[in-house]
């Protein structure tokens, strides 16, 4: 992308800054993208002169994996490691740089270039000491941290139930009560399947995952009948087999992985390891990181499926077999595994029983860098016919739509729109039961249009981490207030979005960032923008707030110092949090700026008829825009509105005051 500095430093550099000075961050990692034609790793205005000039950055800069394309452009431009293993930044070309900078054997221009050279590496060595000793990594052995499954798992239990945002609340469905509801249908395909995160270098495999079925099963016990469907499936590369269905042959919980040098897994294995999933992303050899030779994987385990249906197991990488357990003749085992066959989508799935035993074994070799994961793909029969009369004979249906760990990552797009299976299964789910709750997976908005007008209740959950399914059930139960709020801004349909008719259509394509400093609500503040469905910073609550009494002081500043404080009210019934939020416009300016920005949050949590004082207090900064004449940052004087509301869009109370000089 084509981008202009002033989009740069107000829209994307700000969160970096704010990394960089106020949690003093060690390490910053470079992309693979190309910023106005250059590499990042070779981008000297970002890493150099932004970076480690303007922000004083003490830490190191690394590339992501194999990020560096040419080794001196790199090393001017101030990138210090070169990851994982060397890729440009080898022995070789180091050492020759130094022994020209010396003089040996080489013209005086090239000296010269290979001192500086050397310089910036001699910078690079001192960056990546002072990261090494600030931490403590020659001091011995680290002091190992106990770990505490129960106090991480109500960590994320919290974190999540601070997240989930209620979208909508029409007729005041949600919160759902144990004492009067007596059926559910727990449907869609992401009912069982914790997304707890997304693929690639983002991932997590965590200890133990809560589902929303399993969440709300806990939750509710025998008082409410449940009726779960699949519903449909989702189109992606499945989810990993883990250890709440798979042991190892001698009984313990996970997969026996048995490490051997060399590409065939003979022997006595080198390591042997029990892993609670096989989700395994080498670039380095397992067994020994710092040999490069080849080395080979043997994988074993016994797997009872929870639920009976239609499975496709498959190992990426490598290669798996499935006996039933207990059978030793491997050829016709395979086959009596799977008596019962279909296709969907022109993969075959295997009919596998519930509290049937199944023995797997899973063969790697490593030739180049790979992945070597089993996963599997499940299927209900008749899935939107059983979704169907899920609903029929439910009270409330809960449909768990949205996306995947697969479908959202690094290195690719997903569409905005809801896949078309799921928008099949959610009207005829509307066709048999008008009371449905519909709970997103998702890693940013999608269109809404026109779906959500026919949902009285919509739920974003997000990637909420491994107690997904307790978070949500606390959330639909009323157990915990949802007080979450939109990072990013739901638009109606694709064709509302500001980079509409501006996508490239091929990977190498480079284009203009034509929306600018517009992203996101600042792009649907504008007068001509289309409305939202649900603007950033939007999110309900199962209790109401009442903002008053503005009061900024003083009216008029020359350093651009001003407090402002409002009195924020639980006036509803419950217990709640509000997140307010504060927004500053400049009423005239030289330049184009948005009408508002976000410049703070306070988060307050009131009983019900208490009040309390939320106080700002606002920088020079921030009235600041990036002037492209200086290449600095820059405020005028005029009068500027101070916005707090509830979202960018829910704005209760509106103050001004003047900036002079």
């Amino acid at each position: 992308m084509r981008f202009l500095h002033k989009t740069l430093n107000e829209i994307y550099l700000p969160a970096f800054r704010m990394a960089v000075e106020d949690a003093k961050v060690w390490g910053i990692m470079t992309p693979y993208n190309h910023i106005n034609g250059v590499r990042a790793a070779n981008d000297a205005y970002l890493l150099w002169d932004t970076l480690k000039g303007k922000w004083h950055f003490p830490g190191l800069v690394m590339t992501d994996w194999a990020g560096v394309q040419n080794f001196q452009e790199s090393i001017f431009a101030g990138l210090d490691l070169d990851m994982p293993e060397g890729h440009e930044y080898t022995v070789e070309k180091l050492s020759e740089v130094y022994r020209k900078a010396n003089g040996e054997h080489v013209e005086a221009d090239e000296a010269l270039e290979c001192k500086l050279l050397s310089s910036r590496l001699d910078e690079s060595v001192r960056r990546i000491l002072r990261v090494v000793f600030a931490n403590g990594l020659f001091e011995g052995n680290p002091a190992s941290t106990p770990f505490d499954l129960a106090a991480h798992r109500k960590l994320s239990a919290d974190v999540a139930r601070e997240s989930i945002t209620l979208l909508k609340n029409q007729g005041g469905l949600l919160p759902l009560d144990r004492k009067k509801i007596q059926s559910l249908a727990i449907i869609g395909p992401n009912a069982n399947v914790c997304r707890h995160s997304i693929l690639s270098a983002s991932r997590v495999l965590p200890y133990v995952t809560v589902t929303p079925l399993e969440g709300i099963t806990s939750k509710v016990g025998n008082e409410i009948a449940l009726h779960y469907s699949q519903g449909c499936d989702i189109d992606d590369e499945g989810s990993l087999l883990t250890d709440q269905t798979v042991t190892t042959p001698d009984g313990r919980k996970g997969f026996l992985a048995e490490f051997f040098d060399g590409l065939e897994p003979k022997g006595k294995p080198a390591m042997t390891k029990i892993e609670p999933s096989l989700g395994y992303m080498w670039l380095t050899n397992p067994i020994h990181p710092e040999v490069t030779g080849n080395y080979s994987i043997r994988v074993r385990g016994l797997w009872t499926p929870l639920q009976s249906g239609y499975y496709r197991l498959f190992a990426t990488g490598g290669e798996l077999t499935v006996r039933n357990a207990g059978s030793q003749n491997a050829a016709p085992d395979a086959q009596a595994a799977c008596p019962e066959s279909k296709q969907f989508g022109g993969k075959q799935y295997c009919y596998y029983r519930k509290g049937t035993t199944y023995a797997l074994n899973a063969i790697f070799k490593r030739y180049e860098w790979n992945d070597f994961e089993i996963r599997y793909q499940f299927r209900e029969d008749h899935a939107q016919q059983n979704a169907i009369e899920a609903a029929r004979q439910s009270e409330v249906a809960l449909l768990f739509l949205g996306f995947s760990e697969t479908l959202e990552g690094e290195g690719h797009d997903r569409s905005p729109d809801l896949p078309e299976d799921q928008l099949a299964l959610l009207r005829s789910v509307l066709a048999v039961n008008r009371n449905v709750v519909v709970i997103l997976n998702s890693g940013s908005g999608l269109s809404m249009d026109p779906w959500s007008h026919d949902v009285p209740a919509i739920v974003e959950a997000y990637y909420p981490g491994q107690e997904e399914g307790t978070a949500i059930a606390d959330i639909l139960f009323g157990d915990v207030n949802p007080s979450g709020k939109l990072p990013f801004t739901c638009m109606k349909r694709w064709e509302d979005s500001p980079v509409y008719g501006h996508y490239p259509e091929a990977a190498d394509e480079v284009l203009p960032y034509v929306e600018g400093i517009y992203v996101g609500y600042r792009y649907f503040d504008r007068p001509d923008a289309p409305q939202a469905a649900f603007p950033f910073g939007h999110g309900l609550s199962y209790t109401t707030f009442t903002y008053s009494n503005l009061s900024i002081s003083p009216r008029a500043t020359q350093t651009g110092e001003v407090s402002a404080t409002l009195q924020v009210r639980n006036s509803g019934g419950r217990a709640g949090a509000e997140v307010v939020q504060l927004y500053i416009g400049a009423d005239h300016s030289s330049v184009d700026r948005p009408v508002k920005e976000l410049k703070g949050f306070r988060k307050v949590l009131l009983r019900p008829g208490e009040s309390t004082t939320v106080q700002f207090t606002i920088h020079r900064s921030d009235l600041e825009f990036y002037d492209t004449l200086s290449h600095d940052w820059k405020a005028e004087p005029g009068t500027y509105t101070v916005y707090i509301g509830s979202s960018s869009r829910d704005i209760r109370q509106v103050g001004k005051f003047g900036l002079t000089f």
